[in-house]
């Protein structure tokens, strides 16, 4: 079975077997770089998605008047936005955990096989870092729109 995640010639097979004239090493690190690029593929899917959600939520507290049945929604909706960014936060405490874990030696062996660079030292945080910032941050905007509803 054919695990072809860039549809390019040489690209390891499933199993980590050579193709196209590679070596085993070659295949190896081609599927550590096939990998790398997956997962931030994923990433940024999770992110695009959690963003489009709180969107969506932001959108419909925005709309309606200030009866009780919509005062009642909003709440409804700001407690959905809230539960929805603890989920959100959850996942990337996960994904925090991965990077800190297994990324930096990743990346050192792909620098170490010339295949990728470490991480430049003039941006000191990862995109995984900024995107548990901005999960928080909207975390915690849920909360205090929360606070303002009930605190009037």
């Amino acid at each position: 079975m054919s695990r072809d995640i860039t549809q390019g010639a040489g690209t390891p097979t499933h199993e980590g077997t050579p193709k196209g004239g590679e070596t085993s090493s070659d295949a190896r690190n081609r599927l550590l770089v096939d990998l790398s690029i997956q997962e931030q593929g994923w990433y940024w899917s999770r992110f695009t998605a959690f963003s489009a959600m709180h969107a969506a939520l932001f959108v419909l507290l925005s709309v309606g008047d200030s009866s009780e049945s919509t005062g009642r929604a909003n709440g409804l909706i700001a407690g959905a936005g809230l539960v929805l960014s603890l989920a959100w936060m959850y996942i990337q405490a996960i994904s925090l955990w991965y990077v800190k874990r297994y990324k930096r030696a990743f990346r050192a062996l792909l620098h170490d096989a010339g295949l990728g660079s470490k991480r430049p030292k003039y941006f000191p945080v990862s995109s995984t870092e900024v995107g548990a910032g901005v999960a928080a941050s909207v975390g915690l905007l849920w909360v205090l729109l929360i606070a303002q509803m009930y605190w009037r």
